[in-house]
């Protein structure tokens, strides 16, 4: 059980291990698959612009966007769409089918090397606990990310281990103690976390239009997007990045509020990268102090060795 109050901090990479693409890897899945007549999401992506759009001009926007990616020289597709507002319609729609691409449910439950989810369950989860214990786990998670690989992983172990309504309190609301935010959108609420009883189905290849409206660049990121997180940091001890970027405009939108006024853990993985790199994530973070861990290390050795949960 996580007792001290806890953030974890989501990146690209930590969807990494059920086959999501990293920001660099979903800008290239975009160039190659959606945006060329030959690509296995090109007619996915087609069939969902909205049917507003001139179905005559579709292939000429498709054509444009295609040819300004590939000379842009930038390693996300965020970053393009935040430089390039004329695609951010069709950029948008073409995150949501290649995400919804890789929801698998059977990838959630595979064991694959690497699984961090399975860590962080155990750890929150030991055998012989109830669902109201798990609900007092000291932990909020922000994530960068549109899937909602976590929030389907939580609810297949949950339901697996505990009777519904054990102990008065439901899976899903067990799941709800947690707070899950998206500071940049989803691609869909999950219908059973959905005030509104509806929403779009871990796995549902359709419905991406109403999936890409989801979704926030990052110029579209205004304050109320991130109030959830800031009162989260605010009663946080330890910040924990894992399978981040640290793109400095989502730094300072995170951190904007935050200061050391007490001993407070800032700590993150940093898988790959040289002296030279860490050192320049390091100043992003100034005034402020961030531990960042071994370059070898994945987020589960990362999790399983440098950090105690």
């Amino acid at each position: 059980m996580i007792t001290k109050p806890t953030v974890l901090v989501l990146g690209a990479g930590a969807s990494m291990h059920l086959e999501y693409p990293s920001g660099k890897g979903l800008k290239e899945e975009i160039l190659n698959e959606a945006l060329v007549k030959t690509g296995r999401h090109y007619s996915k992506l087609k069939e969902s612009l909205p049917s507003s759009m001139d179905p005559a001009i579709i292939p000429e926007i498709i054509n444009g966007f295609h040819d300004l990616l590939a000379k842009s020289g930038r390693q996300s597709i965020d970053d393009f769409l935040t430089n390039n507002p004329q695609y951010k319609l069709a950029g948008t729609v073409a995150i949501a089918v290649v995400i919804s691409a890789h929801e698998d449910r059977e990838k959630l439950i595979a064991n694959k090397e690497g699984d961090w989810y399975q860590f962080l369950y155990n750890v929150m989860d030991s055998p012989g606990t109830s669902l109201q214990a798990f609900s007092e786990n000291q932990l909020a998670i922000i994530t960068f990310n549109y899937d909602r690989s976590l929030e389907e992983y939580l609810l297949q172990t949950l339901e697996s281990n505990h009777l519904e309504g054990a102990g008065g309190i439901t899976v899903i609301d067990a799941i709800k103690s947690i707070p899950i935010i998206h500071v940049h959108g989803q691609i869909g609420e999950l219908g059973w976390l959905s005030s509104q009883g509806s929403g779009r189905p871990y796995g549902e290849k359709d419905l991406l239009g109403t999936a890409a409206s989801g979704i926030k660049v990052i110029d579209d990121v205004k304050d109320n997007s991130f109030a959830p997180a800031w009162k989260e940091i605010e009663k946080s001890q330890r910040i924990i990045f894992l399978g981040f970027g640290y793109n400095e405009t989502n730094i300072k939108h995170l951190l904007q509020n935050f200061h050391e006024q007490r001993e407070r853990l800032l700590c993150g993985t940093c898988f790959g990268m040289t002296c030279q790199e860490k050192d320049d994530v390091k100043v992003k973070f100034k005034p402020n102090t961030i531990e960042l861990g071994n370059p070898s290390h994945k987020i589960l050795e990362f999790l399983r060795i440098e950090v105690s949960l």
